[in-house]
């Protein structure tokens, strides 16, 4: 049977879409992935076995659209979109089926007019206090939990930016597999969770890693990718 992904894509800065394509191409033909640009994407939840909140879509970005420098190639400026009472109850369903989610580094940034969305997906980027440093290489080191999603993982060095004072749903049962070492700070790189957020939420995994094309050209952070979409999925075995 075929597990069906849909990657909530589009918005300024990190090139969701252009990721979504690589992403499919190092998944088996057991795997199925759509890339939807904003909203649309909850209007086609029913058909839906993995949401990826991977686009960056938030009220700020009306006063990027004049500023073609901040958008992706390929992507054209757009304003901000809300998403309508239905398309939010039918992500409220979604979760509460028990379905997972993965959360892919800005995606946590969406949709800061509708604070629950952030607590379904978890964790989430609060543009009062969250923040992030310069773009450059970083090394990220597993923690020794055993967890599914660091099968096969080590250290792994990678060019990317690290998110801070990010904000966790209370009651999400939390843990950390990875973290990135900051001026003697540590900083969570990979997170799962199973349950919280929502009554019936199922599998939760959010990795901080992810602001562009070059991120994936770390062979190790693309592998912890789809190790995270085969536990979510239920494919785990695949991943080996």
């Amino acid at each position: 049977m075929t597990t069906r992904i849909h990657i909530h894509t589009g918005g300024p800065y990190h090139p969701s879409a252009a990721q979504a394509k690589v992403i499919a191409k190092h998944l088996g033909e057991e795997f199925s992935v759509a890339a939807r640009d904003g909203t649309r994407v909850f209007d086609e939840l029913d058909d839906c076995d993995l949401f990826v909140a991977a686009g960056m879509h938030w009220t700020g970005m009306d006063a990027l659209v004049g500023k073609p420098g901040c958008w992706p190639k390929g992507v054209t400026p757009t304003p901000y979109s809300t998403p309508t009472a239905n398309q939010r109850a039918a992500f409220r369903e979604y979760l509460s089926s028990g379905r997972p989610v993965l959360n892919f580094h800005g995606g946590i940034a969406s949709y800061d007019d509708w604070p629950e969305y952030g607590r379904l997906l978890g964790v989430q980027w609060d543009w009062k206090v969250s923040n992030h440093g310069a773009r450059r290489e970083w090394t990220i080191a597993p923690v020794e939990t055993h967890h599914p999603v660091m099968a096969g993982i080590t250290d792994y060095q990678i060019v990317d930016e690290i998110y801070g004072n990010l904000q966790f749903t209370p009651e999400l049962p939390f843990e950390v597999h990875a973290t990135a070492t900051v001026e003697h700070m540590r900083f969570p790189m990979v997170i799962t969770a199973e349950g919280g957020r929502i009554p019936g939420a199922g599998r939760m995994v959010y990795l901080a890693n992810g602001h562009d094309e070059v991120s994936l050209e770390c062979g190790t952070f693309l592998k912890l990718i789809i190790n995270s979409i085969h536990w979510l999925t239920g494919r785990m075995n695949e991943s080996k």
